[in-house]
């Protein structure tokens, strides 16, 4: 079933995302109009995660696997909505997690590196071309890339894989240029060489991401990895107080050997905790 099939489970995400946005006004309320110091993390969060769905659901690249099978029966329009769409999204999250970080909270939850990395890829390829049906300034979306890997320079002080990713990011963006197509909506559909595929890939999988770059590409091994305790994703009362501590480097394997399921399990876990009440999140 095509995505612009108001059946599809394309649709119906979105649709889930925009009664999201109806219920919790994230779109018309600031996360700074009411000072409650205990709920400002969590209020950061899902606004974080809100901007994120949006950006892996109309990411350039994802898109380019949905519309790939129906060629040019794909609507241009619905390609370049979804395409300004990703960009949008990924500019408001840079946005708020920058201003959060500006006004003295702590930004320093692991995830959040993965958030970054996420919209930081889609402005390096929208930082080379401006086709027709988005609108965008190239200029606006490198300054967003710098952006990006300043933030997650700052998260490799806490994170090992914050580092790695701000390295691959680097080394992405050197070669991003070819792949403009991707935010053309008349060639979102068109083939792509297995080299790019594999490039792409490594820049929204997780455990990719997270990997040593200097390491050899090895096939995933069957060892769960350490992950880092619920304290550690912390964003509570105390966001507004200073650094206490570095979190200890052997959290570094977050992401290695760690299956699709696996981390969908970990992020249903960590979304179940993030309740006010536990004070995990």
């Amino acid at each position: 079933m095509p995505p612009w099939d108001t059946r599809s489970e394309f649709s119906s995400t979105i649709s889930s995302l925009l009664l999201f946005e109806s219920y919790s006004k994230v779109a018309d309320q600031s996360i700074w109009d009411s000072i409650d110091r205990k709920g400002l993390g969590h209020r950061i969060f899902a606004q974080t995660l809100f901007h994120l769905c949006h950006c892996l659901l109309n990411h350039p690249f994802l898109l380019h696997l949905r519309l790939k099978p129906f060629g040019c029966k794909a609507p241009r329009s619905f390609a370049a909505r979804a395409l300004q769409m990703g960009v949008d999204h990924a500019v408001s999250l840079v946005g708020l997690l920058r201003d959060a970080f500006e006004a003295g909270c702590l930004v320093e939850s692991s995830f959040y590196a993965y958030c970054f990395s996420i919209a930081t890829g889609i402005f390096s390829v929208a930082s080379h071309a401006a086709p027709d049906g988005v609108a965008y300034r190239p200029s606006e979306m490198l300054c967003h890339v710098h952006i990006g890997l300043e933030a997650l320079e700052r998260l490799a002080h806490l994170w090992v894989h914050a580092a790695n990713m701000s390295v691959r990011l680097r080394e992405f963006h050197a070669q991003s240029h070819c792949l403009t197509t991707l935010l053309d909506p008349a060639c979102l559909a068109d083939d792509l060489d297995p080299a790019s595929e594999d490039m792409l890939w490594s820049m929204i999988d997780y455990a990719l991401l997270g990997e040593d770059p200097r390491k050899t590409s090895q096939a995933m091994g069957s060892e769960i990895p350490i992950l880092p305790s619920p304290t550690s994703w912390a964003l509570d009362a105390e966001i507004l107080a200073p650094v206490s501590s570095i979190v200890d480097a052997s959290h570094g394997n977050l992401f290695s050997a760690m299956t699709p399921t696996l981390r969908l399990n970990e992020v249903e876990y960590f979304l179940n905790c993030s309740s006010p009440n536990n004070g995990v999140l």
